[in-house]
């Protein structure tokens, strides 16, 4: 199967909207949308267009909701996904969808709105775009986008939805049977074509049987929070994600403030994530980034810029934060763990069980091996 260019979707294509392509293009110039928010804006309004929509069949082809946890009502969040790792980057993408909506989709879509009542058409008539229709253009590109290499060797790629290939479903290297390519022929007026070939190459597929491609080395965690699904014999295991003392604070201390200003200007995240199996001695067998924030989270103010190595007190002082954190996120997990009868189950049911269980088994193996760190 081969998508020429033309039919892919990404910002040349808003850019080259029919009617709305130069307010595409102002909007980029200006900075109130950047490449990606372009790509979501361009399917609200095509969604929006309905039977006037040139976009129409593919549209429709696409899913009228999503089972991304960012999907998930408040309710449900705390009930499938509440001492699981992924809680808090839900909650952190939620906050950051709904200020992307209010502080640059908003404006973008009442200024494409405008520009397409000037030129003739309905849109204006239309309610004004709503954050739920955001959250399903958001989820429609990020579920689906592909980085697509142009230019000389591929050095540059371009974030684009590519009909077709967009429905193939994902699965473990070793069970995929099908890769996408994209080909560039200068003989072409749109310039190239993705093509989905099997893989391996000389590989002949059945009658009948379902093509698959491997979105990546993803973990449940990942596949769940981006596509909204999870695999049962998923070989990419969890790794162990530890947030700050302080996270959750909605007001911060002076204290608090100059440690998560020193991680910034270290360039350091203010979490720390920790590989599946966990280091035998703790601290001392961490990476030395790692090492660095966690030295940050707990050294005494008047160490904060000290170059020594971390003594015993502070690396105490770090291991029993750790141990309270992995404490209290399993305590909160078992607030949320019960069983799941698959058979009659939804999707969105089975995919943040078979996650939890995950977690479980990750949590256990650290509680086990937390409990033999120094103190």
């Amino acid at each position: 199967m081969t998508i020429p260019d033309a039919a892919v979707v990404n910002w040349n294509t808003a850019a080259a909207h029919p009617t709305l392509g130069s307010t595409f293009e102002s909007l980029l110039r200006r900075g109130v949308v950047d490449e990606r928010l372009a790509v979501m804006c361009f399917f609200m309004i095509e969604r929006r267009r309905g039977e006037e929509s040139a976009w129409k069949e593919y549209i429709d082809s696409l899913p009228r909701a999503y089972d991304a946890p960012l999907s998930f009502s408040d309710e449900e969040l705390e009930r499938e996904l509440s001492g699981t790792t992924v809680y808090a980057p839900v909650k952190a993408q939620k906050a950051h969808v709904k200020k992307m909506f209010e502080e640059c989709v908003r404006p973008a879509m009442r200024e494409l709105t405008q520009a397409d009542n000037a030129a003739g058409s309905s849109l204006h008539m239309l309610p004004d775009v709503s954050e739920k229709e955001f959250a399903w253009a958001f989820q429609t590109f990020w579920s689906r986008a592909l980085a697509i290499p142009v230019g000389a060797g591929g050095s540059v790629t371009v974030d684009s939805v590519v009909p077709g290939v967009d429905m193939v479903n994902h699965a473990p290297r070793a069970r995929a049977n099908a890769r996408w390519e994209h080909v560039e022929d200068s003989s072409r007026p749109d310039g190239g074509y993705v093509a989905l070939v099997s893989a391996p190459p000389n590989r002949t597929m059945k009658d009948g049987e379902e093509i698959f491609i491997n979105y990546g080395d993803k973990s449940n965690e990942e596949l769940l929070f981006t596509y909204g699904f999870a695999l049962k014999d998923n070989a990419v295991e969890e790794r162990m994600v530890f947030f700050p003392p302080w996270a959750g604070d909605a007001e911060h201390s002076e204290d608090v403030t100059r440690r998560i200003e020193l991680l910034r200007a270290k360039g350091l995240p203010q979490h720390v994530v920790l590989p599946t199996t966990p280091p035998k001695r703790g601290f001392r067998d961490m990476d030395a980034t790692v090492q660095e924030t966690l030295r940050i989270w707990c050294a005494d103010v008047k160490d904060l810029d000290s170059r020594r190595r971390v003594d015993d007190a502070t690396r105490r002082k770090i291991h029993n934060v750790l141990r309270a954190s992995i404490g209290a996120q399993s305590h909160a997990l078992r607030d949320v763990e019960r069983e799941v009868d698959h058979s009659i189950a939804s999707a969105r049911e089975i995919a943040c069980d078979v996650y939890r269980r995950d977690i479980r088994r990750l949590y256990d193996n650290y509680i086990e091996a937390a409990a033999r760190w120094e103190s």
